[in-house]
This record gives C-alpha cells, structure tokens and sequence, in this order.
C-alpha cells in the first residue's frame, strides 16, 4: 500500500512538472505584435488658454532703450530682427529672405515679402534703415550703440556715420555697408526693428529719433508673433 501510495504521488508530481514545462514553452513561443506594444495617442494642437510669464520690474517698453534683460528675450515675442542667434550661436535669418556678406564689408539684403506690422503696415527697408538711424543717433550710451563700439572699435560717435551706413535699393533690397569685413557683422543685425511710420511723419530727422527713443508710453508695435494688448505698470503686460 505504502509503495502504492508513492508511486501514485511520483506520478502526479511528474504531471504537474510537465505540465508547467508545457506552459513555459507555450508562452516562449508567443508574438506580441509591436503596434500592441506601444500605445499610438494622435496629439492635437489646442488653441486658447494663457500662458504666464515672470517679469523684474519694467521702467519702459521700448526694445531699443531697455536695459532689462528680461524684458530683452520678453520683447522678441513682439519684435524682431534681420538676424537671430541660434543655440549655436549662428547668425540665422529672421526678417530677411536671403543675404550675401561682400568682401569689401558690405551686406547685401532681400528682405521677406509679405511681413506685416502689428496695425496692418507693409514691413519695408525704410523701416530697417530708420532702425539704424535711429541707434546711431542715440549716442555711446545706448544699450545696442555700445554693442556696435564694442565689435567695431567706434569710440567717438561721429565714427559710426562712417563706420555703418544704409543703401536703401528698394522696399524689399538694401545695403548695409561696414567700413571693412567684419567677421560678426551680421551678429550686430541681432537688434529689434521698429517701424519708421509710427515716428517719422514726412520728413525723418532729429525730431522723429528721439520719439523712437522715449521711454514714457512707448507702444510696442512689431512684426513679432505676438501683438501687444495692454500695460499695467509694476503688475503685468498683456500681449
């Protein structure tokens, strides 16, 4: 009986050994295909909504004034350049549509068609060479007129009018031209353009730079992909 007995275990032990065996190697064998691996989710682009951005205190909104580096990357939401700055630091096109750097230092230009400011004005060549002007006009203290002496050793101000003129072709094609090749000129292209038709009614001149220069109830028009709403000084700007 006992011999029976074990025997009988010996044999139910075997079974169920070869019967988890069986199982392993049934589950080795099976294939998951790779779309029930990963979970496919179709994203879609939601429109609306507000996004909040941390502000220092600002003493003006004027993008050729300010000295407020947050108020620097800020303003690229409303305004733009001829160039910006890559990761890399690579001088890439932002309102321009192509370019060629002349070995005798001078930038020849073709700028995007169909660019529009903020209140509906056609963005022109006018608007850049008035830009320029107006940067040259506000002296060594200027936050862009001191990056220019910095690069291009232009220590008195009288030296810029020499050092960085415009050729104005047409609305779309210009030249600027540098007193001789240098190797980040287009780097200095980096500022903010501002439209000449908000400051200069008829003739451009002294009258017409320094109201492109005020600090008190400048109203922020660019070409940037944001427009600018409203302004509560010391809590929030609206864009």
């Amino acid at each position: 009986m006992r011999f029976k007995r074990l025997l009988i275990w010996v044999i139910l032990i075997s079974l169920v050994l070869v019967s988890a065996g069986c199982k392993k190697e049934e589950q080795k064998n099976i294939t998951i295909p790779k779309e029930d691996l990963v979970q496919k989710v179709d994203y879609k682009p939601e429109y609306g909504g507000q996004l909040i951005l941390p502000l220092t205190s600002l003493d003006t909104l004027n993008p050729l004034v300010s000295e407020n580096r947050t108020y620097y990357h800020f303003s690229k939401l409303i305004f733009e350049g001829l160039f910006e700055l890559d990761k890399d630091l690579n001088a890439i096109g932002i309102l321009v549509d192509s370019h060629t750097v002349e070995e005798d230092g001078t930038v020849k230009i073709q700028l995007k068609d169909g660019v529009y400011w903020h209140d509906g004005m056609e963005l022109t060549t006018a608007d850049v060479a008035f830009t320029i002007e107006t940067i040259k006009y506000a002296g060594k203290d200027n936050v862009h007129n001191k990056l220019w002496q910095d690069a291009l050793g232009a220590f008195q101000p009288y030296n810029m009018n020499r050092i960085i003129r415009v050729d104005v072709i047409d609305d779309r094609n210009m030249d600027i031209i540098f007193d001789r090749n240098y190797g980040q000129c287009l780097e200095l292209l980096t500022f903010p353009i501002i439209p000449k038709h908000r400051f200069a009614q008829g003739i451009e001149g002294r009258r017409s730079y320094e109201m492109a220069l005020s600090k008190e109830e400048y109203n922020p028009i660019g070409t940037g992909p944001y427009k600018f709403k409203d302004h509560e000084k010391n809590r929030e700007v609206k864009l």
